[in-house]
């Protein structure tokens, strides 16, 4: 049934690349995978999807162009984290998130130990993509693609 509209709508975006102080990136890992991953994001309203990567040295030497508005050093900025928030919850997701990281915070399950690179929501307003019936943006992150590709444009 190509070109068929289903109800459940990407709507935003949590983007979050972090860089975890030297010497912490192990123990970084494990509070984000076992904790922080859950806790701080997936179990809110209206979650539809969540994903990490990792940006290794190769990968960030293709980083263009060198200095960036999303930081001025391209080796910085190792773990990325993605989280895809359903169209018609996104606003009860975020009052959520909002009260989430105090709650994290006065329970001492945050992580000091970390630089946020570039934290911030998207709205999703649009895609293109290749097949007609290709996989939709929502389905994006569960079809785990070998790579990942995050442009910014300053429109």
């Amino acid at each position: 049934m190509a070109g068929r509209e289903y109800p459940i709508k990407l709507g935003s975006i949590l983007f979050t690349l972090v860089e975890p102080h030297p010497g912490h990136e192990v123990d970084y890992n494990r509070w984000y995978e076992r904790d922080h991953f859950y806790a701080g994001c997936m179990v809110g309203p209206g979650i539809l999807a969540g994903g990490r990567f990792v940006a290794t040295r190769p990968y960030k030497d293709l980083r263009y162009p060198k200095e960036s508005p999303i930081t001025s050093d391209p080796t910085r900025g190792s773990y990325l984290a993605l989280y895809w928030i359903e169209r018609s919850q996104q606003d009860e997701w975020g009052t959520w998130g909002g009260k989430e990281v105090h709650r994290l915070h006065h329970e001492g399950r945050m992580f000091a130990e970390r630089d946020h690179i570039h934290t911030k929501m998207y709205r999703y307003r649009w895609g293109t993509f290749r097949d007609e019936d290709g996989v939709p943006a929502e389905l994006a992150l569960d079809h785990r693609f070998p790579g990942l590709v995050v442009v910014f444009v300053d429109a």
